[in-house]
């Protein structure tokens, strides 16, 4: 569990934002003593905000906010003559109160963050108050929202999501592994959403799909099951080079439970484009080399000099190959 918006996400947590604000505030705020007050107050003056905010051992809390750009030009004058000025023009009758208070402590500064909205749970992690989401302080709910977030998730630790491998066996998603990998028929076959060919062989199959596992920066497994009569269905997110990726990959067995034939769907296609450029050159002049067309040329993640004049075959990424797994 993670709090709060200085959260970097890395290993295992990867807290992509999908939703990003434009717009923030910068703050000044010091503690004084002698101000007493019954509640929140708040006040609004021309690109300006101010209040005050009853704390501890009788001290209160006065602020004062703007736009980043106009705090930078009047703090060139001074701290305090940002605070008196923001003071007076949105609440000019705090003005003679809070000078005549006896300061507790320094004036402080926040220079602000838009707001965002992260994914903010996973296998195995969960983001609580303002690693998750952002949102102005002078709503002031930043704790509230974390301490209840903290008490959610609290109440549903101890649950984890089970899914099924290919060999029947239940486990936690965040300890699932392919194993049908182990076990192809010799002559499995996989394709793809984005493929022109068929790529064969349980050497090559394998290859292939042990290679773009090892481009992934992390792996969620969201599902995991037997699909049908004698299917299997497995659904996961992966992050490559910090681009998300997302696929589906079903898998038929044979009379003896082997893995026969993979049909994976990648996207988006910005990243399926990325990791077929990948696959291209690592496989590139080998045995298992490629069926599927090349990147676009227009396409920023495609490098013509990668892939171009190499022979057909059955791997990602180069002339006519495999783009997926």
């Amino acid at each position: 569990m993670v709090h709060g918006c200085r959260f970097v996400g890395k290993g295992r947590v990867r807290a992509r934002v999908i939703r990003q604000g434009i717009s923030r505030s910068a703050v000044l705020y010091r503690y004084v003593a002698g101000l007493p007050t019954d509640g929140y107050q708040w006040a609004y003056g021309a690109g300006a905000g101010a209040g005050l905010i009853p704390t501890n051992d009788g001290q209160t809390c006065v602020f004062v906010s703007t736009t980043p750009e106009r705090m930078c030009g009047l703090r060139r004058y001074g701290v305090e003559h940002a605070f008196s000025e923001l003071l007076v023009q949105a609440a000019p009758t705090l003005r003679d109160p809070v000078v005549t208070a006896t300061p507790a402590g320094p004036i402080r500064g926040w220079g602000g963050v838009p707001g965002y909205l992260r994914r903010c749970w996973g296998a195995g992690w969960a983001l609580v108050g303002d690693a998750g989401y952002f949102k102005d302080p002078i709503t002031t709910h930043g704790m509230t929202d974390a301490m209840r977030d903290a008490e959610l998730f609290s109440a549903e630790e101890g649950t984890p999501t089970y899914v099924t491998r290919f060999d029947g066996v239940r486990v936690p998603a965040t300890d699932y592994q392919p194993v049908w990998v182990t076990n192809l028929a010799d002559d499995v076959t996989i394709e793809g959403s984005a493929m022109n060919g068929v790529a064969q062989g349980a050497e090559a199959v394998r290859s292939i799909v042990t290679y773009i596992r090892s481009l992934y920066d992390d792996q969620e497994f969201n599902f995991a099951a037997p699909y049908g009569e004698n299917g299997f269905l497995e659904d996961y997110t992966a992050w490559v080079r910090g681009e998300q990726l997302g696929n589906v990959v079903l898998v038929t067995r044979n009379a003896a439970g082997q893995a026969q034939r993979v049909v994976a769907n990648y996207w988006p296609r910005t990243t399926l484009l990325l990791v077929s450029r990948l696959v291209g050159e690592h496989f590139g002049g080998t045995p298992t080399a490629s069926t599927s067309p090349p990147a676009p040329s227009s396409d920023p993640r495609y490098k013509p000099g990668g892939t171009r004049g190499r022979p057909r075959s059955a791997v990602p990424g180069s002339h006519s190959a495999t783009r997926a797994r």
